[in-house]
């Protein structure tokens, strides 16, 4: 790849747990210029909430990190699907992390665009 290609790369599909996990990390010479993420909840009963949060290398998990924080009103229905976009201008290193308030019931799937830098 030369200096300012892009590509885009798969975040492969997980099931959310109830404790923050990374999903992905941006690769050395790159920089996320885009996240595409598609969430749902699979149960078929139970509404439960999604956090997902954007954090720079060496940074910790956070309130002022967060970029969807759903409350008890927002929180996905049953069988719900959502979709979420982002220009976040993440750097190498730079991760997304998940968590719903219960295990094994939002899936999430989508992409992340980086540019060669």
């Amino acid at each position: 790849m030369a200096v300012g290609d892009i590509t885009m790369v798969a975040v492969d599909g997980i099931l959310a747990t109830a404790s923050l996990a990374t999903i992905y990390t941006v690769p050395a010479s790159r920089v996320a210029i885009g996240v595409e993420l598609a969430c749902c909840n699979t149960d078929t009963t139970t509404a439960y909430k999604l956090e997902i949060q954007m954090i720079q290398s060496g940074g910790s998990a956070g309130d002022n990190k967060k970029v969807v924080s759903q409350q008890t009103a927002t929180a996905m229905v049953a069988g719900e699907s959502r979709q979420y976009s982002f220009n976040p201008m993440l750097e190498a290193s730079d991760f997304i992390q998940i968590k719903a308030d219960t295990t094994n019931k939002i899936a999430v799937r989508g992409g992340v665009t980086l540019r060669e830098v």
